[in-house]
């Protein structure tokens, strides 16, 4: 009884660490990381071969920011943050820059 406890607690662990913490390439900037469960919602090119690409995720809360474990993985890629302003944070990498916008139940990601 208590080892199929410890394994059913063991693969929900497993499991909500793995949801918690993957991630893939942005449609904007393939170097840039987002959510593994944000959907694309819009794509929008403002200027020749620029991206603005709009995502629908539902834990992204404007007041919190983007949590802990993502600006890690975004400081993992190799992106540098250079400035905040409200919502809006730039990152740069090898002479890219992205700004993302983390809003409550969307992000977006555009290239610059």
């Amino acid at each position: 009884m208590k080892k199929t406890l410890f394994l059913w607690m063991f693969i929900l662990l497993s499991l909500g660490l793995f949801l918690f913490y993957s991630f893939k390439s942005s449609a904007a900037e393939s170097a840039f990381p987002v959510p593994l469960f944000a959907k694309i919602k819009e794509t929008n090119e403002y200027e020749k071969g620029k991206i603005a690409v709009a995502y629908t995720y539902f834990p992204a809360k404007e007041e919190n920011g983007p949590s802990p474990v993502y600006l890690m993985k975004i400081a993992e890629q190799g992106w540098h943050h250079l400035e905040q302003t409200g919502l809006a944070g730039t990152y740069e990498k090898n002479g890219k820059t992205v700004t993302l916008i983390y809003g409550t139940g969307e992000l977006t990601v555009i290239q610059e």
